[in-house]
């Protein structure tokens, strides 16, 4: 596995958009289907990882990836189902474009 070298998060926009790459070069902490996702330990580990690259606990990057993903649900949830009006803006989601990688897998009935 290779892992970009990042420099520190300016900002908490910026901490996020880290945090989502560098868990998109990690599948076995989205993809159910990867072998590596039932071992604990080995994901325990690539949360050690990245909360030491991006200077927070493994607690705080996890419960951040896991306010995103359900961010993105939502987010999938409102352009499937889109409710009122037709002449409603289409929605809107900060990191469309960075977390494209799990919108096959993320399930936006999910809550």
């Amino acid at each position: 596995m290779t892992t970009k070298v990042i420099s520190a998060p300016k900002s908490p926009l910026d901490l996020e958009e880290k945090l989502i790459l560098l868990v998109q070069q990690r599948p076995a902490l989205y993809d159910k289907k990867d072998p590596a996702y039932k071992n604990r330990n080995t994901r325990a580990v690539m949360w050690e990882e990245i909360g030491k690259l991006l200077g927070k606990t493994e607690f705080d990057c996890q419960q951040l990836w896991t306010k995103l993903r359900s961010q993105f649900s939502g987010f999938l949830r409102k352009l499937r189902n889109p409710s009122g009006k037709e002449d409603k803006p289409r929605p809107f989601f900060r990191h469309e474009g960075a977390m494209r990688f799990i919108r096959d897998i993320v399930d936006p009935d999910e809550r």
